[in-house]
């Protein structure tokens, strides 16, 4: 984005970091949104796509090289780090 941004006019670069901005403040078409008001969509919306999140999530959490509790903290400490409050809660309580 940043290359393209680049070779945009004063304008479009102004529109450009408006919509990022927005983008960043969750408000997407007029409309601000939480993260786990898209994810309720996404279940509404595209229910196949929102279960095959679950799956991956699934897999990636087995046992493998790092343990399932292991891989399960470290979803906790990045959810932290980034400081998302609905990612903590959906992390914390599996």
């Amino acid at each position: 984005m940043v290359v393209v941004a680049e070779n945009l006019n004063t304008g479009a670069k102004k529109r450009v970091r408006n919509y990022l901005q927005k983008e960043k403040e969750g408000e997407f078409m007029g409309k601000k949104y939480t993260l786990e008001d898209g994810m309720e969509l996404l279940k509404e919306q595209l229910p196949a796509v929102a279960n095959s999140f679950g799956v991956l999530r699934d897999e990636a959490t087995k046992d493998g090289v790092l343990s399932a509790r292991t891989k399960r903290l470290m979803m906790v400490a990045v959810s932290v780090a980034q400081r998302c409050e609905p990612c903590i809660r959906t992390h914390v309580t599996e």
